[in-house]
């Protein structure tokens, strides 16, 4: 669920898994768009209020999200 959304900037959404317990609060997801110039943007991805035994969610951003998107956009550079 989108809590916040600055078009360009920033986006603050209540997070949550099927995997999650019932009674668990959402996590909270927050991403950042930084231009660094005219071609280039920082992402900046905050996944916070996660369980002890949630954080391998952190580690799937970064498998499942950002390493594809850095292969995709690599690619294009070619």
């Amino acid at each position: 669920e989108n809590i916040d959304l600055e078009e360009n900037v920033r986006i603050m959404q209540s997070w949550r898994t099927t995997d999650f317990k019932k009674n668990q609060d959402d996590s909270l997801l927050e991403i950042e768009f930084i231009p660094l110039d005219e071609n280039t943007t920082r992402l900046i991805l905050i996944h916070s209020n996660l369980e002890p035994e949630d954080l391998h969610y952190k580690q799937g951003w970064k498998d499942s999200y950002f390493e594809p998107m850095k292969k995709y956009f690599e690619k294009g550079k070619k």
